[in-house]
């Protein structure tokens, strides 16, 4: 019986081994499942992240190209109005200009004849008198309306004396010299106008966008000096720039150099207060400030000066804090601190 019980022991022993080992084989499968299931639908999680986010990104982009398409629009709206007005002007300039080579053409004219039938007269008179000094003569009755000024003035005659001829006769009623009228005249016969030509002169160093960039750093930073100021605007245009060119811009700009004003150093925080304390007391009767001190301090140099800084600013607005230099305790100097009341009662 023994051995029969034992065999049987022997045999549950073995069946709870094998159990066991089967339960631990399966708990570790399920555990794998689960830890797989997991990663899945962890995967499955940041697809559908990625998802919604190229689905935003589709929207945002289709939202900028409808934008681009409306401002593409625009700017064609834009360009074909440009278009109109610039050949309209064109076409006025162009009316203008020939209507006032047509003018002066008649009015040289006109001159001309004058100037021929008073040759005539003084021929006819003998041309006894001789001067150096010129009358005033009658102004020729114009087609096209000419400023034209005479002049009593005394006339070079050095080439010319003892001669009578229309170009000094011209000179004569203007008042300018002959060498000017022939200038004037040939000037005439080889262009047919009398206006300067365009692109005459020395060139701008800077053009009006950079003019602008020197305009932004001074409101960015109102104490940059003009020579900062230069050194990088020739960096950037790659040809030298004075700083004398630079006052200039901020000059037709309404910027000025002048010395900041000196004020306490008062953050935003004692703004405040210090306003809401003006409020509260500005009602406050004599009697009231009679039992007040009012203190402050200041330091003053012994030896030389804490400088003085300059800043960029148009006018009136001198006490804009961005125009203002601190008042900071820096360097040697003696402090002194004073008070004043205003009556004889007892301080509080």
């Amino acid at each position: 019986m023994d051995e029969q019980l034992k065999a049987l022991l022997e045999g549950i022993n073995a069946l709870k081994k094998s159990g066991q080992e089967e339960t631990k084989e399966r708990m570790g499968n399920i555990q794998r499942s689960q830890e797989e299931t997991r990663k899945g639908q962890l995967e499955m999680q940041k697809g559908l992240e990625n998802v919604q986010k190229s689905q935003e990104e589709t929207k945002e982009g289709l939202k900028v190209e409808e934008k681009i398409a409306v401002v593409e629009e625009k700017i064609a709206v834009v360009e074909e109005k440009i278009k109109k007005k610039v050949g309209e002007e064109i076409e006025r300039i162009k009316k203008q200009v020939e209507e006032r080579n047509e003018g002066v053409a008649e009015n040289f004219s006109l001159i001309s004849q004058q100037m021929e039938n008073f040759e005539k007269k003084l021929l006819a008179g003998g041309n006894e008198k001789k001067s150096n000094s010129v009358s005033v003569f009658p102004e020729p009755v114009l087609a096209f309306p000419v400023s034209v000024t005479t002049f009593t003035k005394p006339v070079k005659q050095s080439t010319y004396e003892g001669k009578t001829n229309w170009e000094l006769n011209i000179a004569k009623v203007v008042g300018r010299s002959v060498n000017c009228i022939q200038k004037i005249l040939q000037k005439f016969k080889k262009t047919g106008m009398l206006a300067n030509n365009e692109g005459r002169g020395r060139k701008k160093i800077m053009n009006s966008i950079t003019e602008r960039r020197v305009i932004h750093q001074v409101k960015i930073d109102p104490k940059i000096s003009a020579p900062k100021i230069a050194a990088s605007t020739s960096d950037t245009l790659g040809r030298s720039v004075s700083a004398e060119t630079v006052r200039r811009v901020l000059r037709k700009a309404g910027y000025n150099g002048r010395v900041a004003r000196k004020k306490p150093l008062i953050g935003k925080r004692n703004r405040v207060k210090r306003l809401k304390f003006a409020k509260e007391h500005i009602l406050k009767p004599q009697q009231f400030w009679n039992v007040v001190i009012f203190s402050d301090e200041s330091k003053f140099n012994i030896f030389g000066s804490d400088g003085r800084r300059m800043v960029s600013r148009k006018p009136n607005t001198s006490h804009h804090p961005s125009y203002c230099e601190a008042r900071r305790w820096v360097g040697d100097g003696l402090g002194v601190y004073g008070y004043v009341g205003g009556g004889k009662a007892s301080i509080h």
